[in-house]
């Protein structure tokens, strides 16, 4: 099972701390850990910067948001999925937003069925993968391994 404080944890790994907004990789006002809004409203370069404490809290209602959406979207599948699954899929969810998860329609079958193979070939077979090379690998393969590998693994 996964705790929020590792999902915490591995999601600022993966993001950074940035205090002032920024473009990321896909021109996409960001900022903190990687939130895209921010006190309701969308991420824009007037943005005022903000502190490491503020953007824990905000990567932390986000993931709580993204755990939601994961157990509405993989509902039937979600509970049973190992702990590391299902945080690949928070990841996922906090990253690209629930809406555009739940578009990877072959890879919601791949989960909902167990085929592991399919679920990382479909992850592999996306822009995401590209546009996010970096945590995307890690993602694929913590669930190729069912386990964090390398830099990725929590004490």
């Amino acid at each position: 099972m996964f705790t929020v404080s590792h999902l915490i944890s591995r999601q600022c790994m993966f993001e950074g701390f940035r205090p002032a907004a920024y473009l990321d990789t896909l021109g996409v006002w960001t900022i903190g850990f990687g939130s895209t809004i921010w006190a309701g409203e969308r991420v824009t370069a007037d943005t005022p910067a903000v502190t490491k404490v503020a953007a824990l809290v905000e990567v932390r209602s986000d993931l709580l948001e993204a755990i939601a959406g994961c157990q509405a979207l993989y509902a039937g599948r979600f509970d049973i999925l190992h702990g590391v699954e299902q945080e690949v899929l928070i990841h996922m969810g906090f990253q690209l937003g629930i809406r555009k998860l739940s578009r990877f329609l072959r890879m919601r079958e791949a989960v909902m069925i167990g085929d592991v193979d399919g679920w990382v070939m479909e992850m592999k077979d996306s822009r995401w993968w590209h546009q996010t090379p970096r945590p995307a690998r890690a993602l694929a393969e913590a669930i190729a391994n069912t386990d964090w590998q390398g830099q990725w693994v929590m004490g």
